[in-house]
Parts: C-alpha cells; structure tokens; sequence
C-alpha cells in the first residue's frame, strides 16, 4: 500500500490567519493597528497582553483558519509559555506604541516546542518596500 501523505491542516489553519492579520500590521495600516492596541487598553482598563487584539478583530471562520482555531483561540494562548508570551507582549506593544512603529510579517510553524524567532526582514505590500521585523512563532501541533 502506497504512503499517503496527510494535508497539514495545522499549517493551513495558520497560514489563513496569519494571511488575514498581516496586512492589519503591515506599513499601510501599522498605525491605525496601533490605535486599535491603545483603544483596547482604554477599554479593558489593563496593558495588552500578546493575543489580546486578535480576538476583537472582526473575522470570519475561514479567516480564523476555521471555526476550531477560532474556538480553541484562548486554550492556544494560555498554552504558550508565560516568558515566551511577555517577550510576544513586549515585543508588539512597544512596536506599536513606538513614535514610528515598524510593520511586522508574523508566521506560525509547528514544533515540538513553543519558541519564536524574531529577525528583521521587508514588508513588500508596499512599493518600494520597507524594513519589516519578522516575527516567527514555533507551536506545537495541537
């Protein structure tokens, strides 16, 4: 019986969101998003916490990756380690609240643990295109 290889729904799901969220920190729209992230804290009376903005964000299931990934959205959240999550806090509050927020290209891979990797690369939804931090986030298939 001839191997069959299974589609990678993991990556699918992500792949879909990440493609919906992206251009919201892309150069176009980084600063409006960073009005966003200010309204919210505002609001809630607290500091944003990485994960936060995504789920007030008006999305369908398939921008979500799916409805599971939409349900399962806060358990995601709360599995990722507390140091690895303040530095993802950290890292895109300070960005956005910066005088001159630079836009950022995030991507999910599975691993066998969470890490992230975060490097600078361009945002090329512009022309000509502009530096961009890229933010790479290692999950563990769910």
């Amino acid at each position: 019986m001839p191997d069959t290889v299974m589609p990678d729904i993991f990556g699918a799901a992500y792949d879909r969101f990440a493609a919906s969220i992206n251009p919201k920190f892309s150069a176009k729209n980084i600063k409006s998003t960073a009005l966003e992230i200010i309204a919210l804290e505002e609001v809630t009376g607290r500091r944003y916490v990485f994960g936060d903005w995504a789920s007030t964000q008006e999305l369908t299931d398939d921008q979500w990756g799916g409805s599971p990934l939409r349900a399962q959205w806060h358990k995601s959240l709360d599995d990722i380690p507390g140091p690895i999550r303040t530095t993802l806090t950290e890292l895109v509050r300070g960005n956005l609240l910066s005088d001159n927020p630079t836009p950022m290209v995030f991507n999910v891979e599975r691993s066998d643990v969470h890490r992230i990797i975060v490097d600078y690369g361009q945002d090329h939804t512009v022309s000509p295109s502009v530096p961009a931090i890229l933010v790479t986030m290692f999950c563990p298939k769910p």
